[in-house]
């Protein structure tokens, strides 16, 4: 005579364990996945990268005026907020994720994009302006992302086009290698990020990916793109 409600309460049993560990492996999943925000770095800007409550050592300095419209806190949030789009895209994954250089709208820019695609509007973080790095866009890409401290530097390969590359996730681990912390909410926070997507892009002006100039970081951490 007590067999079905006992039947019935292993039943509800398991569907809340079931429930919980749904939850738990959902919760686990956003927990790893990265984020990237623009920082306080000293006296310049800094995007940084943010998983797991850690944060990454300085990713990208940014310092240099290119123009009033554009203006070392407004590239670094911007490009800040194009890479978190870039993992949200991607499933909140960085597998399979390059940073590349191509041309778009016949300039040189630098882009992400995964292992079938090339630069385009949607996906361009930045173009580049400096003559020399026009020429070697390769040297420019490979100096990008120096970590805060100019020893390391992600590895640099081509792809079948010719195109130099960087694994994203490869250079998001070593940049918290050298010298991820715990996060603190709104610790030298540089503004909130402007609110950019790919279809937002190509409408706006100030978001137009070909209108974003490139960085140039100080000292041993590179030079102007």
């Amino acid at each position: 005579m007590f067999k079905k409600p006992l039947s019935n309460l292993i039943a509800v049993t398991a569907l809340i364990f079931s429930g919980s560990a749904v939850f738990q492996t959902q919760a686990q999943a956003q927990s790893s996945s990265t984020t990237f925000r623009c920082v306080r770095s000293g006296n310049a800007y800094a995007t940084v990268a943010q998983r797991g409550g850690k944060t990454s050592a300085p990713m990208i300095i940014w310092e240099r005026y290119v123009s009033a419209e554009f203006t070392p806190q407004q590239r670094c949030q911007t490009v800040s907020q194009r890479l978190t789009n870039a993992v949200a895209q991607n499933g909140g994954s960085l597998r399979n994720l390059l940073l590349t250089t191509g041309k778009v709208n016949g300039q040189t820019v630098i882009c992400y994009v995964n292992t079938r695609s090339r630069c385009n509007n949607s996906n361009t973080l930045f173009t580049l302006t400096n003559p020399e790095s026009i020429r070697d866009p390769g040297a420019a890409l490979s100096s990008l992302l120096r970590f805060g401290t100019g020893a390391n530097t992600p590895s640099l390969r081509e792809t079948e086009d010719d195109e130099p590359t960087v694994n994203m996730e490869a250079a998001v681990d070593e940049a918290f290698a050298a010298g991820g912390r715990e996060t603190v909410d709104d610790e030298n926070e540089a503004g909130a990020s402007p609110n950019v997507s790919p279809s937002d892009e190509g409408n706006s002006n100030q978001n137009n990916s070909n209108d974003v100039p490139a960085p140039e970081t100080g000292g041993s951490q590179g030079g102007s793109w």
